[in-house]
């Protein structure tokens, strides 16, 4: 290559990459705030769910009642207050 063909080539290349470093810098993005679980931890969560929703069948015929009764995580239910019945006056 000639001094003149090197010379265009470099102006060229100049013309070309002017635009792209005198374009204005974006502002960098705001870090998002961290998830409170991690990828990981939503797959092992989602796995988990999926387990204990199909609990029930897997569970033999004969264990379903016991599982429709008392299911886990399920807070225990407080009985319910017995009603006082006012005894009709005998005459």
């Amino acid at each position: 290559m000639t001094m003149k063909t090197t010379a265009m080539v470099m102006a060229i290349a100049m013309a070309l990459t002017a635009p792209a470093l005198a374009a204005p810098k974006k502002a960098k993005k705001a870090a998002k705030p961290a998830d409170t679980m991690s990828e990981a931890q939503k797959t092992n969560d989602a796995s988990w769910r999926l387990v204990k929703g199909s609990l029930p069948i897997w569970l033999p015929s004969w264990a379903q009642p016991i599982y429709q009764k008392v299911k886990p995580n399920d807070e225990p239910r407080p009985a319910p207050k017995a009603k006082k019945v006012k005894k009709a006056a005998k005459k």
